[in-house]
């Protein structure tokens, strides 16, 4: 494995959680999303306010949406690691 898949797959494994932000649809989040669900672990899929459609079944995955602001995605970060905290 090279790029991606060697740097990633360490952190997928062993985060307390993943915050995957969909809003650019990027190819390389989506496999990290996959590799992540894959291992059964908590996941916290974002979006900013311009992406209308994360192309894929969402149906029965959560999101936060946020405004793309510095401010506003520190916010979203803060909410997903209370949430999904196993100490919360």
């Amino acid at each position: 494995m090279t790029g991606v898949q060697t740097c990633a797959l360490p952190i997928l494994e062993e985060a307390e959680l993943v915050l995957c932000d969909m809003s650019c649809l990027n190819p390389n989040v989506f496999f990290e999303l996959g590799i992540r669900t894959s291992l059964n672990k908590p996941v916290c899929i974002v979006k900013d306010e311009h992406t209308k459609k994360i192309p894929f079944d969402t149906g029965i995955l959560n999101y936060h949406e946020y405004k793309s602001t510095r401010s506003e995605e520190r916010r979203v970060g803060k909410e997903c690691r209370t949430r999904w905290s196993p100490y919360h």
